[in-house]
């Protein structure tokens, strides 16, 4: 038992190291960290010290495996932040006020107006009130309104911030009652996120009064529940059914779900399960996420029949069938942490992604280094993608930030912001 005990030591200096490198450089990919201490790190060591529910032999293997890619990710992030960056990021926004961000801002704030426009719709031609409509009914809305209805609503989430540090108070107040208006109606989690975030992150860094561990734990807490918390009241019921004497029950079942087997905290069961399959179950360890994930371009739907395995369907929909034993299903995805993710795509030289990753994360850095105005727009997408991928859904996550970087951009060459499409 002393060498258990002498890796969980291990894995929380891990944590520890890649924390530090990146509040040391003052980085937003700290919420990345952020969210698998929450996803990952917590419950692991609530199962290895407290649940004693798991074969030791899997909670070791998976100690290991998460232990090497930190250390690993570590290393590279050391290695690459000396040859490159050297110096910390500013968080003090200035001159980011001017004619043609207002004119990126209007836009964005058109783009989310017509996204929610769309998801109401979407849920008019479905049958559905939108005022009644309960989250299971927001499923069934139609993939064209729901997926452009994201994809402009997720684009446009840094409005608030941008609004906010600007002090355009008008335009501030309408972004807010648009935000709110999308977060009551579709109840989706991931709104509550880039909208929240950032402001999370800015207390992090800009505000000194509080010691920094203090903040960095209240982060973590804060995230946490709310994330709960909106798991919780979208299934409560139609918004025309709530009432205060609701907001009792859905607190107490979001503190049963953060422990309980419906939330976040589950999906560590199903990066344990995957490693104790030992891969040999097929389509997997052979990284078809990050396979598919390169050909985000190429729409499935206009794939042949006979050449849809250029192309391979979403690996969720195989952790699923592996986790819960359905070789039939189809459409039912499992996410099974960031490190599930990678074990289940490439066993246990999956570790060696984090050299990958190290340069992902750094690519992000590098754009708030080098265009912050842009950098503002974007820090709620860039919150939501590593908060989505840390749970282990890749695929969707970079999906949606492909895309909203790419609308942003074009935006910032056609009012000539930059020197480049992409920075």
């Amino acid at each position: 038992m002393f060498i258990f005990y002498f890796l969980i030591f291990i894995l929380i200096s891990s944590f520890v190291l890649c924390i530090y490198i990146e509040i040391k450089f003052l980085s937003p990919t700290i919420i990345f960290w952020i969210a698998l201490s929450g996803i990952f790190l917590l419950p692991h060591l609530i199962h290895c010290l407290f649940l004693h529910t798991t074969n030791l032999d899997t909670l070791i293997k998976t100690t290991i495996f998460v232990s090497l890619f930190n250390f690993l990710y570590f290393f590279a992030k050391v290695l690459i932040i000396k040859s490159i960056r050297k110096k910390r990021y500013n968080w003090i926004f200035r001159n980011i006020y001017n004619f043609k961000n207002e004119r990126v801002n209007h836009l964005l704030v058109l783009l989310y107006s017509i996204g929610l426009a769309l998801w109401i719709l979407g849920l008019l031609v479905a049958g559905f009130n939108p005022l009644s409509a309960g989250w299971a009914d927001t499923l069934n809305v139609n993939t064209v309104f729901s997926q452009i209805g994201n994809i402009l609503i997720f684009t446009s989430s840094g409005i608030i911030l941008y609004n906010y540090l600007t002090g355009n108070t008008k335009t501030l107040i309408i972004t807010i009652v648009l935000s709110l208006s999308c977060i009551i109606l579709l109840r989706a989690r991931i709104l509550l996120i880039a909208l929240l975030i950032p402001f999370l992150l800015l207390i992090l860094y800009r505000n000194n009064k509080i010691n920094i561990k203090l903040k960095f734990v209240l982060l973590i807490l804060t995230f946490t529940f709310l994330l709960f918390f909106l798991q919780a009241f979208r299934w409560s019921g139609g918004i025309n059914k709530f009432t205060l004497q609701k907001i009792p029950s859905i607190i107490t079942t979001s503190l049963y779900n953060i422990t309980g087997t419906h939330g976040e905290f589950h999906l560590v069961t199903e990066f344990y399960t995957i490693v104790e399959k030992k891969n040999i179950t097929k389509n997997f360890g052979e990284g078809r996420t990050y396979w598919r994930l390169a050909l985000f371009w190429l729409p499935s739907p206009l794939i042949p029949e006979h050449l849809k395995f250029v192309k391979p369907r979403d690996f969720a929909i195989d952790m699923y069938n592996l986790v819960h034993k359905t070789p039939e299903n189809n459409r039912g995805t499992t996410h099974p942490t960031f490190y599930g993710d990678l074990f289940a795509n490439f066993g246990w030289s999956g570790f060696f992604m984090a050299i990958f990753w190290a340069f992902v994360t750094e690519f992000f850095d590098q754009l708030f280094r080098n265009n912050q105005s842009k950098f503002v727009f974007m820090l709620g997408n860039i919150s939501t993608f590593y908060i989505i991928i840390a749970r282990g859904a890749i695929y969707n996550g970079s999906f949606a930030m492909i895309i909203t970087l790419f609308i942003i951009s074009i935006l910032y060459y056609k009012y000539k912001i930059g020197s480049t499409v992409l920075f």
